[in-house]
């Protein structure tokens, strides 16, 4: 059941009431993808929800996987392409676990806020990762460079509020060369998105 529809820019998104709504996390990535040449590029966007990352992806030219673990946002990420007229393969994946192909980019808008008890009025699960908030980011940083290409990138969207320390060091530990790319300053965090080169 659609719960949301609204638009990016010229694109049109629907979001049912399973899956997580694009907000400024979102937007922030988005921006980030809007200005990459990815012509040729073999793009997976892990977690990909309504599939609008992962659209943008394909549109400036990636060739994009969109997996999820919600057989519903499989449905929609699928819908959302074929209503903004692109192509989009996506795949019920519960993040690398029925994957076995390698890629030039991983784009991975986690689950960010802590399950530590502050948050437990909120019924969507899509916002928790983790006890601290960024255990599932660590444990994905830590599979990604086997699905990564030579000189293969990560973006992941972080928050202020969830260890954005620790995830750098987590990925320099794994060989990572690290920046941040984008941040915004939001009401109660920073957001900011963090670009990660395999070396």
């Amino acid at each position: 059941m659609i719960n949301v529809e609204f638009s990016y820019k010229e694109l049109k998104i629907r979001v049912p009431e399973e899956v997580y709504e694009p907000r400024e996390d979102s937007f922030l990535a988005a921006k980030v993808l809007e200005e990459e040449d990815l012509e040729g590029k073999k793009v997976l966007d892990l977690g990909t929800g309504t599939g609008i990352l992962a659209i943008i992806a394909s549109r400036n030219g990636g060739k994009v996987l969109a997996a999820d673990k919600n057989p519903e946002a499989v449905k929609y990420a699928k819908s959302n392409a074929e209503r903004n007229g692109i192509e989009l393969k996506v795949k019920k994946s519960n993040l690398f676990g029925s994957l076995d192909d390698k890629f030039d980019l991983i784009v991975f808008n986690a689950p960010y806020l802590p399950g530590d008890g502050r948050y437990d009025k909120m019924e969507d699960l899509s916002w928790k990762g983790g006890e601290k908030g960024n255990e599932l980011i660590l444990n994905t940083i830590e599979k990604a460079k086997e699905y990564l290409n030579e000189k293969g990138r990560l973006l992941l969207v972080q928050s202020s509020r969830t260890g954005r320390k620790e995830t750098m060091e987590k990925l320099e530990e794994e060989g990572f060369e690290t920046r941040i790319v984008r941040e915004k300053k939001v009401p109660w965090e920073n957001l900011l998105v963090i670009e990660a080169i395999l070396v």
